[in-house]
């Protein structure tokens, strides 16, 4: 990667002495916080409630209402406005299940959710930093059908303290960020519909691009990173030329794209004819598009369903992701991936305990010629729980082999990456209603579902203590350390920096990766052996797949 400071041009030094005009201004004034000016228009934002040394902008439009006619099409650009617009509560969620909340970690309560939905939330340092400051795009998780990025465990001030200017995102979700149908692509100029979620994060990399040196962050250093459904998308945006050149680094937590899961054009097709009918609505003609178009978000949302996923459409996504990487088209760039140790005990929680023979029939329906190594590797643990089995079987196979393809993946066509593997247990809490913490099944502070999907996520924004209770003063130390981590690759595409353990650069044959664990070390894969089977059942592009 370039120099920083050789990248960071007059103009942008320019616009950051105007910001501390700005900043100085009002700070002397008790009826206006800090204001910025962006392409669209002013912003006031507010210091922020967890450091005061950290700014933040919430709910910023970064595309136009996808609603009415911007419905089942790309994003349009923000509609500016005059004035000085307030920045200081974060934008509606984009439209998804809600309802009571429940004894999962995953409850969302009754949130404000709407169509209109495009914002996105920055947090950047007070005093800016020489050369502009590193980025870091937040895409959360949810499965692309629930979840926003104006969550509390997502606040950016913990990382803003550490020199990064971060951005959190939403983006469409289920049926209208992933929708196909031949009327919608009929329409499209790149004959093409179903990745409006996708184009919703490339947008937002295009607004970060067009307006992040105003709140003193370095166009030329940004990172996105993603947890579970989000780390599936920045895999792949790595993919997508049309995310070329938008940022410089990725971050992967808990998922990848190496899984040939998305569905092709035509078989997407197939899908949304048949959810339009669902809603009355036949065939491929002009006025297909219209009539979906027409339908209130309630019925819509309704009747098709809310799910979705990512489309080999042939121009967001022109062909499979593994086989772009494959051929080297990908955007190239270093890589942080990683992984929890016990990643369904959170996700898989309602797996039933089954019969021994039961089990082991379905391994091999689904694993053939390797279902009998993967009974042996896992022999003592289908002894003592055929549901704990299959939750590390599924946590292992879906996504520590995920991070360490990917890893591979890259190294095969000489790049960069870091692998890491998280072991230390979290405290359980719900993670989207951080007013009510405890849960019925696992008390607050209790760690009785290990090292779970998600509960990563505290750590990484530095948000323990913000979200949940009976942190640690390990769990502490720990969240200090990977948000240092994360900050230092997000300037200059490494990692490591004083003080911290040593992190190399992940090697296939070495298979050496950073466990955070009890301590944080490099050690060989701790599932090493397993992923290896997993290889061999489901052969990593690299191997020639």
């Amino acid at each position: 990667m370039v120099d920083p400071g050789a990248r960071f041009g007059q103009s942008a030094l320019a616009v950051l002495a105007t910001l501390a005009v700005i900043l100085s201004s009002a700070c002397a004034s008790e009826d206006i916080g800090p204001v910025v000016e962006t392409a669209s228009g002013a912003l006031e934002g507010a210091y922020s409630s967890h450091a005061s040394d950290v700014l933040a902008f919430r709910g910023v439009p970064y595309a136009a209402a996808p609603i009415g006619e911007f419905r089942f099409r790309p994003p349009a650009e923000p509609v500016a406005w005059d004035g000085v617009r307030p920045a200081e509560h974060i934008g509606s969620a984009c439209w998804q299940a809600v309802g009571p909340v429940t004894g999962s970690v995953f409850s969302r309560g009754e949130l404000d959710i709407s169509e209109d939905c495009l914002y996105l939330n920055v947090f950047a340092p007070v005093t800016p930093v020489r050369g502009g400051a590193p980025v870091l795009v937040w895409y959360h998780g949810g499965g692309n059908t629930a979840g926003h990025g104006g969550a509390q465990i997502f606040d950016g001030s913990a990382l803003a303290q550490k020199g990064a200017v971060v951005v959190t995102v939403n983006y469409r979700l289920g049926v209208f960020g992933f929708f196909a149908h031949p009327a919608l692509t009929a329409e499209s100029e790149h004959t093409s519909s179903g990745n409006y979620a996708l184009l919703d994060q490339i947008a937002s990399l295009e607004w970060v691009q067009q307006n992040i040196a105003a709140f003193g962050g370095d166009p030329d250093r940004v990172t996105i990173f993603g947890q579970s459904a989000g780390s599936t998308d920045v895999c792949l945006l790595m993919a997508s030329p049309l995310a070329r050149g938008l940022f410089d680094g990725v971050i992967g937590h808990s998922s990848g794209c190496f899984n040939r899961g998305s569905a092709l054009l035509t078989e997407a097709h197939e899908a949304g004819l048949a959810r339009a009918a669902r809603v009355g609505i036949e065939g491929e003609a002009p006025d297909a598009a219209a009539r979906m178009r027409a339908l209130t978000t309630a019925e819509l949302y309704t009747g098709m369903g809310g799910g979705g996923g990512p489309i080999v459409d042939g121009w967001v996504i022109p062909k499979p992701a593994w086989e772009i990487f494959l051929a080297g088209e990908h955007n190239s760039v270093p890589v942080i991936a990683g992984s929890m140790a016990n990643e369904m005990k959170s996700l898989g929680a309602g797996t039933p305990e089954v019969p021994r023979a039961t089990f082991e029939s379905a391994i091999r329906d689904t694993w053939g010629e390797q279902g009998e190594a993967v009974l042996a590797a896992y022999a003592g643990l289908i002894g003592e729980s055929t549901r704990s089995a299959r939750q590390m079987v599924d946590t292992d196979a879906r996504f520590a082999w995920q991070s360490r393809v990917w890893a591979r993946t890259l190294e095969a066509a000489g790049g960069d990456s870091y692998v890491y593997y998280f072991s230390h247990p979290n405290p359980v809490f719900r993670l989207y209603v951080p007013e009510q913490v405890e849960l019925a099944n696992y008390p607050g502070g209790e760690r009785g579902m290990g090292a779970f999907h998600s509960g990563d996520l505290a750590y990484t924004f530095g948000t323990v203590d913000l979200v949940g209770v009976g942190w640690s003063d390990w769990d502490r130390e720990l969240s200090d350390i990977m948000t240092s981590y994360w900050v230092n690759f997000a300037s200059s595409g490494d990692p490591n920096g004083e003080g911290l353990p040593p992190w190399p650069l992940y090697r296939g044959a070495d298979d050496i990766v950073l466990e955070f664990g009890e301590t944080v070390a490099a050690t060989a894969h701790p599932r090493g052996k397993q992923l290896d089977i997993f290889d061999a059942a489901r052969p990593p592009p690299s191997a020639g797949r």
